[in-house]
């Protein structure tokens, strides 16, 4: 059921590359990838300052799950050594023509399994993932091998998917409650209608017992408000309530986004 499964998976994000639909230019033109990349940073500006592209110049980084290239072309630019896995080959071509529009070189890029991963023990200075982790069926196997092949002292940023946020409260109201289902959970609604087969979301209290089985030390797991939390898309009034709710619900502690920061223990 799970190779199943994450045949589903790939034959999505084939299907879909990530927001490609973002961009009416020609699909892998310069122009359509600078669209792309604009609207994904004024949308998602979080990546910024978590991943902190200028602090790995000269650094061993491995980016799991590429997707349509953008962060990735951020980490070969800022000079790192930069290796990068996608399960999708729809990503894996995206990415290689991303680079190549802007003379840009990586150490690697392949098709690999999060899962899985085709590197020895002990060898990146760095391992990210972004919104990628939550949507392979062994989350916790696959912390285990970013872990893995992280350096000893060596740092893994990832982003996962909160469930108890704002946004995951909007999926239930459209996809339970207002289906007359009710009693179905975040969860469930997460799984059958947000993105590719069986994606998940994770409470902080989950995230931190995967970590606790780990060589790890925890920096930080840090929910953070979104765009999506806050229907930036919508209407002044609906935006008004949104932003009347996080507030009233505690704010990033209801964000869509979970930051999560450890370093591997020597």
């Amino acid at each position: 059921m799970t190779e199943e499964l994450k045949q589903q998976i790939r034959l999505f994000w084939d299907r879909y590359p990530c927001a490609a639909d973002r961009s009416n230019q020609e699909r892998y033109s310069k122009t359509y990838f600078e669209e792309l990349a604009q609207k994904r940073y004024l949308i998602e500006p979080e990546i910024i300052s978590f991943a902190q592209f200028d602090h790995y110049r000269g650094r061993d980084v491995l980016e799991v799950g590429v997707g349509p290239g953008h962060d990735f072309r951020q980490w070969v630019a800022a000079g790192a050594n930069a290796y990068g896995i996608d399960f999708s080959s729809e990503a894996i071509h995206h990415t290689t023509a991303y680079l190549q529009h802007f003379g840009l070189n990586a150490k690697e890029i392949k098709i690999g399994d999060a899962e899985n991963l085709p590197y020895p023990a002990d060898r990146f200075d760095l391992v990210y993932s972004w919104g990628v982790l939550h949507h392979t069926p062994d989350t916790q196997k696959a912390l285990s091998e970013i872990v893995r092949v992280c350096q000893p002292g060596g740092i893994c940023k990832v982003m996962f998917y909160h469930r108890n946020s704002l946004y995951a409260f909007y999926l239930w109201l459209k996809y339970a409650l207002l289906k007359g289902r009710p009693w179905q959970s975040f969860g469930w609604c997460i799984g059958h209608f947000l993105e590719s087969p069986g994606t998940q979301a994770f409470s902080v209290t989950e995230v931190r017992k995967m970590l606790n089985r780990l060589p790890v030390q925890i920096i930080k797991i840090s929910p953070t408000l979104t765009y999506y939390d806050l229907l930036k898309n919508r209407s002044a009034p609906i935006r008004a309530f949104a932003w009347l709710l996080s507030f009233l619900l505690g704010g990033n502690r209801v964000g869509w986004f979970m930051l999560i920061e450890f370093q591997k223990k020597n």
